[in-house]
């Protein structure tokens, strides 16, 4: 579940640099016409009790992963729920030239299968998923893990505000520690914010101060946006949190 994987991130800080992770800032940018809308998160959950599934009946489902940060890739896990063939490429690039990472065959309900994997950094994994032979044509896959030594990438600075889906989010950032809140309408203050960065990705905490609190965990890109995810722990539900970085906030939080 989101709030008990985001619990053991804020606990422990970022664990064993898995960039297809869903709380450090990975993403589902593209999918086949087979996979749409089908759920190709769940590979990216920390959860491998769900599972993405699509129908292969006349082609192959493919799925384009955003990893949390440019890795050089050295482990990608595998975790099956049906039997299925699995293909991943990876790209700088989402529309660059495509080099097999690895390939393997996954039966139902088997272990986890780790590939090993040697070469460049990549941002962008593809996942073509085909059904086994005399098969329903039905695919699925619970879980990915791509885990490698992230790029030299300039440590992430948390001091401005982002446009979210969830309002104006304000924050500063003092050594590692990250305070802000959410302005929802007219400016007016409706959660405030705590948290740790780490590198290019902020773990921490919400509140609204009426008994609702989540968790988020993002990522800051190039352009100095965010992407990423938020949770709530009373509805034990999540969304994305993407958003462009702001000239400057249009208020100022309110001291504690």
């Amino acid at each position: 579940m989101l709030q008990l994987t985001m619990t053991l991130l804020l606990a422990a800080g970022p664990v064993d640099d898995d960039a297809a992770a869903l709380l450090a800032g990975a993403a589902e940018v593209q999918e086949s016409s087979e996979a749409t809308d089908s759920g190709a998160w769940l590979m990216l959950d920390g959860n491998p009790l769900t599972a993405f599934e699509a129908s292969a009946q006349a082609e192959p489902v493919r799925v384009i992963i955003k990893l949390a940060r440019s890795t050089q890739v050295a482990r990608l896990g595998l975790w099956p729920k049906g039997a299925a063939k699995v293909e991943v490429h990876g790209s700088p690039v989402p529309d660059g030239k495509w080099r097999l990472l690895g390939a393997s065959t996954l039966t139902a309900g088997g272990e986890p299968t780790w590939l090993e994997v040697k070469g460049e950094p990549v941002r962008y994994l593809r996942l073509t998923l085909r059904p086994l032979e005399g098969s329903s044509g039905q695919v699925s896959l619970a879980e990915l893990r791509a885990l490698g030594p992230s790029a030299k990438d300039k440590p992430g600075v948390f001091t401005g505000a982002w446009e979210t889906p969830g309002g104006e989010l304000v924050l500063k950032q003092t050594g590692a520690r990250v305070s802000g809140c959410w302005l929802g309408e007219g400016s007016k203050q409706v959660a405030v914010v705590d948290g740790v960065a780490a590198g290019r990705t902020l773990y921490a905490q919400w509140d609204d101060g009426d008994g609702r609190r989540g968790e988020l965990a993002v990522t800051l890109e190039d352009d100095g946006a965010l992407a990423g995810v938020h949770g709530n722990h009373l509805e034990d539900s999540h969304g994305r949190l993407d958003g462009p970085k702001l000239r400057s906030p249009v208020a100022q939080c309110e001291a504690p």
